[in-house]
């Protein structure tokens, strides 16, 4: 079921899951997210510093969204048609505006994206993309990426056009630290047991995460213990411990890939 819904938002959707990290969180991602990344060709994994925290982490950190839209249904063949749009957007952007300025929230703090939805004329699904001049473009290139075909000889309806606007608090910075020794430090290590993997018994290693420092490399098989959550290392997999205190996890001998993700970053 897990991997179902990976698939869903990423192959399902024209995304390659080979050129994405997998962020795995909650108190027993870690013990999944190996299996997942081996099943979906995904060539890394990023356990952030308290991963079962991550939700109400993300909470705290949550901008303050509005959002408005408009059933416009208006069609490629319209004349004028992007000043068209950008007439009937103006009042959704006003009335999105005087929200967040209702919030407290300065135009600095303010992002607002239009969006609209499109389909070929006929259809009954419509694809969300941003608003742009070059939209129509746009349009048949994600077609063809989440439909596997496109005509830019059809015409375009465009059925429904949106705001979404974000007031956007200061951002706590995640801290950064220097990197040490590739070995881990004694304490880390407490303890060593058999577990079994694909039907065989092998020696595990069982680190404490809080004694483990940026830099650190812990070889497969590894259980990493942590207050809020569990990862589970498995034999053909390593891991590290980067400049945020994320774990970073490999498949031994898999695809290269960027070894750090710093906070904020992601692929796209």
């Amino acid at each position: 079921q897990m991997q179902g819904a990976l698939q869903q938002i990423s192959l399902q959707r024209g995304h390659d899951t080979r050129e994405f990290t997998l962020v795995s969180f909650g108190g027993a991602g870690g013990l999944h997210a190996c299996e997942l990344a081996r099943a979906l060709l995904i060539p890394r994994i990023l356990v952030p510093r308290d991963p079962g925290l991550l939700s109400a982490m993300g909470i705290l950190r949550a901008d303050v969204v509005k959002d408005t839209s408009l059933t416009v249904m208006m069609s490629s063949r319209d004349e004028d048609l992007s000043q068209r749009l950008k007439s009937a957007w103006a009042p959704l952007d006003d009335t999105v505006r005087r929200q967040l300025v209702e919030e407290n929230f300065s135009p600095e703090q303010m992002l607002l994206k239009w969006t609209l939805d499109a389909r070929y004329e006929g259809q009954s699904y419509e694809l969300n993309l941003s608003f742009s001049d070059d939209f129509l473009d746009r349009f048949h290139a994600l077609h063809q990426q989440f439909y596997g075909y496109s005509n830019p000889g059809l015409q375009v309806e465009i059925v429904n056009i949106r705001v979404r606007g974000s007031g956007r608090w200061p951002r706590t910075p995640f801290p950064e630290f220097p990197l040490e020794t590739e070995n881990p430090p004694p304490q880390a290590l407490v303890r060593e047991k058999q577990v079994w993997f694909d039907g065989e018994p092998v020696t595990t290693g069982f680190y404490m995460r809080r004694q483990l420092r940026p830099g650190n490399r812990i070889a497969g098989p590894a259980t990493i213990l942590d207050y809020s959550a569990t990862t589970l290392i498995p034999p053909d997999f390593k891991a590290h411990i980067d400049r945020w205190k994320n774990i970073i996890i490999e498949p031994i001998g898999g695809a290269a890939g960027p070894a750090e993700v710093a906070p904020g970053q992601h692929n796209e």
